[in-house]
C-alpha cells in the first residue's frame, strides 16, 4: 500500500518518498524494500531506489512501488505555476433557471488573477463576464462557454432544457482527488415511499456504456421534493452503502459515488457537509421536472481511513421528478 493516496505538486517542486508498506496474505505488515517507477516521467519523475519524486511538467502520474513483485500505487498531480481550473464543465438548466460556473486559479507564491467569462452564443443563454452566472433562455443543444486566467482558457457546456413530461433528463457532474473525471450522465428523480411509511427523495445520475452502468452518483433526502429546497448531506459508511435496509429506511440524508471497474466496484461515501439544490421545479406530464445541483466529500471506501483518499464531487441537473407509490422493501 502506498500512501497518501494522492499528492499534489506545483512544475518543479519535490517531494520525499511516500510510504510503502508490503501486507502477507493474512493482511500483516511485512518488512521490504520498494522499487519505485512512474507512469508519466514527463509528469513526474520517481527515484528507482529512494522514491524521491520531482514534478516536471503539469497532468498526472501514477507512481508505483513494487515489494516482493506487489505493487501499489499512489496519484501524483502536478499543475503549472498558473493553473486554472473548471470544477462543473457541463451545465444543463431549465430555461430562466442559473447557475454560477465554479472556477478556481491558483499561482506558486503570489496571488492569482480573478477568472472572467465569454460565451459566442447569443439568445440562448447568458453569462456574467465577472461573476460566471449562466442564465438559461431558450432550449438548445449543448453550447461552449469559456472561463479565462491572464493567457490561460477552459472550455465548457451549457445545454438549456424545456422537458414535457417525465422522460429523459440531463446531468453533469466532476471528481476530483485520486479519481478525476468528467462526466455527462442521464438524470432521474423520485420521491417513493420508504419502510414504515413516509415519503423519501432520491436522485440518480448515471453513466453507461450500452446498457451497463459503469458509473453513478445517487443522493438521498428524508423530505420529498415539492418546491425549491436546500438540503444538507450527512455521512454515509461502506456498509450502509451496500445494504437495501439502508436504501429502504435511510437514516440520515447522504450521497454515493460508485465506479464499477473490471476489476472491483470503488465506493466514495459522503461525508457531512454536502448539499443538494433544487432551484426549480415544475409540472409536466406525468409527474415534475427538477433542476438543481449538489456538492459532497466523497471517501473512498477502500481507503477509508486516509484523507488523501477523499474525492470532491460536485454535479448539476435538470431530472424528471415522478411519484413512486410502492414502498420500498
Amino acid at each position: 500500500m502506498v500512501l497518501p493516496l494522492v499528492d499534489t505538486l506545483f512544475t518543479g517542486d519535490s517531494l520525499a518518498a511516500r510510504g510503502a508498506t508490503y501486507y502477507d496474505a493474512g493482511g500483516t505488515a511485512q518488512p521490504g524494500t520498494a522499487t519505485w517507477s512512474s507512469s508519466a516521467p514527463g509528469v513526474a519523475t520517481v527515484n528507482a531506489a529512494t522514491g524521491a519524486i520531482h514534478a516536471v511538467g503539469a497532468g498526472s502520474a501514477v507512481i508505483t512501488a513494487t515489494i516482493k513483485g506487489t505493487a501499489g500505487q499512489g496519484l501524483v498531480i502536478v499543475t503549472a505555476p498558473l493553473s486554472l481550473t473548471l470544477l462543473l464543465d457541463t451545465i444543463v438548466l431549465l430555461p430562466q433557471d442559473s447557475l454560477v460556473v465554479p472556477a478556481v486559479v491558483r499561482r506558486q507564491g503570489g496571488s492569482p488573477p480573478a477568472p472572467w467569462f465569454s460565451t459566442a452564443t447569443a439568445g440562448v443563454f447568458s453569462i456574467d463576464s465577472a461573476t460566471g452566472k449562466v442564465v438559461g433562455i431558450s432550449t438548445s443543444a449543448a453550447l461552449p462557454f469559456t472561463v479565462h486566467a491572464d493567457s490561460l482558457s477552459v472550455t465548457g457546456s451549457v445545454q438549456v432544457l424545456s422537458p414535457i413530461d417525465t422522460t429523459g433528463g440531463k446531468g453533469g457532474y466532476t471528481v476530483f482527488g485520486s479519481v478525476t473525471a468528467d462526466r455527462r450522465a442521464t438524470a432521474r428523480a423520485e420521491n417513493y415511499t420508504r419502510t414504515g411509511g413516509a415519503s423519501t427523495f432520491r436522485l440518480a445520475l448515471k453513466v453507461a456504456v450500452g446498457n451497463v452502468t459503469v458509473e453513478s452518483v445517487n443522493l438521498t433526502a428524508l423530505t420529498p421534493v415539492s418546491a425549491p429546497d436546500s438540503i444538507p448531506l450527512d455521512s454515509l459508511s461502506a456498509s450502509e452503502a451496500q445494504s437495501t435496509t439502508f436504501i429502504c429506511q435511510p437514516a440520515r440524508s447522504v450521497g454515493l459515488w460508485t465506479l464499477n471497474t473490471t476489476n472491483a466496484t470503488i465506493l466514495g461515501v459522503s461525508r457531512p457537509g454536502g448539499w443538494i439544490v433544487i432551484r426549480k421545479i415544475k409540472a409536466v406530464t406525468g409527474g415534475s421536472v427538477i433542476s438543481g445541483s449538489f456538492y459532497f466529500v466523497a471517501q473512498r471506501a477502500d481507503y477509508y481511513n486516509d484523507p488523501s483518499g477523499q474525492l470532491a464531487v460536485r454535479g448539476n441537473f435538470v431530472a424528471p421528478l415522478i411519484t413512486n407509490p410502492t414502498t420500498c422493501h
